[in-house]
């Protein structure tokens, strides 16, 4: 029997589950601005001092109703964008904050702050070591934001995130489009004290600890647990990014710490390729899945039939077919990007697929309909044999995707071949005399016909069009055709 087969979904940072409300300080003032809905503007529209700017499509309102904003159940707390960092900051003049952040957008002052007109800041969860993007819902740098490789909504810091090292392309795109930033001191002084070693760890690889990589700010990542051999802890995720990491795990308020075992850890090396954030291993982690691979490729070497689902994702194979994350089969090339034999396999599979792939990707992994699994089976075995290359190792979940997709495939066969059966004279019936044969409608007959070819059948007709006399007619056409002597009903 077939393994249950995955749920196809989109992955899970696709699906936005963003921001609904961002609140910015205008000097005495909130700006906000919110996704539109009726029961919203009713809701902001009733607090005392509210006001509608046709301007620029915000609402104001008065700086004593931060509280009362942050309660109102239309904006759920984990989907509003707070750049605040209190209610007690006393602002500058609108001049004296300009020239403030002329004079350096990367170490601004809250003051500043809560007087400039900004369309994102860039603050830091010191205990989380990650940065938080607040940026003006709506605004040239929200879109930016939401495009930009690496950046992801977090529920649990009410805030955009990035990595550092690639905070400094996404401000410039911000300033080629005119938006205006701020980096809070906090932030900006984080940035600048970690710069130096931020810039040793990208240079060393991930040949270092747990506490570099906290100290760089370049989190996630994942580390081994001191004096428990072959376990791992993964930190300084936020719940999105676990999420996507780890889709068939579940993590709870309250439960006990999430740990990964060498497999686990091997799986998500694996899956590191298609996040659309850097998840980063020390040393340590690094260690263990060279080894852990080793040994994989070593079983391989030996193994007859499917690859284990992880060997078939982390072993070094030119060729190999597997299951991605979404369910589908694929087939994963690791050729030469000039490789002839990777080029025909990228133009048979773009022509059977109808898609186009990355020509200068390291890795190809061409996903293919369910549909095309055995064409595109037997099409690159034969290119395979052309060129006297091995044949292609399957995976074990691939394996069975395609043995179930055959199946269903002879089953749709099957039932076009039994939907244009015609009726079955009575002198034709099998098993059975013309007399016999007779006493049987048409479809009777032709149920008979259709059983006795039949190795395992299912006769569904309708209550009423006689299944019990076409089986039981069918039951002495076998023991005359095939010799039985008991058959037991």
């Amino acid at each position: 029997m077939s393994p249950p087969r995955q749920f196809r979904r989109a992955p899970p940072w696709s699906r936005d589950q963003g921001p609904v409300l961002s609140i910015f300080r205008e000097g005495p003032l909130l700006r906000l601005d919110f996704q539109y809905s009726p029961a919203r503007v009713r809701t902001v529209k009733a607090l005392a001092g509210a006001r509608y700017s046709g301007e620029d499509k915000s609402w104001r309102v008065p700086l004593t109703q931060l509280q009362e904003v942050l309660q109102l159940p239309e904006f759920p707390a984990k989907r509003v964008l707070n750049s605040l960092a209190g209610s007690d900051v006393l602002p500058l003049v609108p001049q004296e904050a300009f020239e403030a952040l002329r004079r350096d957008p990367f170490s601004v002052s809250e003051e500043a702050i809560s007087s400039l007109p900004l369309d994102l800041v860039v603050r830091l969860n010191a205990e989380k070591r990650r940065l938080r993007l607040l940026p003006r819902l709506g605004s040239q740098a929200h879109r930016t934001i939401r495009r930009f490789k690496g950046a992801m909504f977090s529920s649990s810091d009410g805030a955009y995130t990035v990595q550092p090292d690639r905070l400094a392309a996404l401000l410039k795109k911000l300033r080629d489009a005119g938006s205006l930033f701020a980096v809070d001191e906090l932030a900006g002084a984080a940035l600048a004290g970690s710069a130096a070693l931020r810039r040793a760890v990208l240079e060393a690889g991930e040949s270092v600890g747990a506490e570099d990589l906290s100290a760089a700010l370049l989190t996630p990542f994942v580390t081994e647990i001191p004096g428990d051999g072959g376990a791992f802890r993964p930190c300084f995720f936020t719940a999105e990014q676990f999420k996507a990491s780890f889709p068939a795990a579940s993590r709870r308020a309250g439960s006990s710490p999430f740990v990964l075992d060498t497999r686990g850890l091997l799986e998500l090396s694996a899956r590191r390729a298609t996040l659309p954030f850097r998840v980063w291993f020390t040393r340590g982690a690094v260690s263990a899945v060279e080894q852990a691979r080793g040994a994989l490729a070593a079983e391989a070497d030996q193994r007859r039939g499917p690859l284990d689902d992880v060997a078939a994702q982390v072993i070094d194979v030119p060729l190999v077919f597997r299951t991605t994350d979404s369910g589908r089969g694929a087939l994963a090339i690791s050729l030469e990007p000039e490789s002839p034999v990777r080029k025909e396999l990228v133009s048979l599979l773009s022509a059977v697929c109808g898609a186009t792939y990355a020509s200068g990707a390291p890795t190809v992994v061409a996903e293919v309909p369910d549909s095309k699994l055995p064409q595109v089976v037997a099409e690159v075995g034969i290119l395979c044999e052309v060129h006297a290359l091995p044949p292609v190792p399957q995976s074990s979940s691939f394996a069975a995707l395609l043995k179930d997709t055959q199946e269903r495939s002879r089953l749709r066969e099957r039932a076009a071949w039994f939907s244009s059966l015609e009726d079955v004279s009575a002198g034709e019936t099998r098993g059975l005399s013309a007399e016999e044969a007779r006493k049987l409608f048409p479809h009777q007959r032709t149920a008979l016909s259709w059983l006795l070819e039949t190795p395992r059948a299912f006769l569904g007709d309708d209550m009423g069009l006689g299944k019990t006399l076409s089986v039981l007619s069918y039951f002495v056409a076998l023991q005359r055709l095939e010799g039985y002597e008991l058959l037991l009903v």
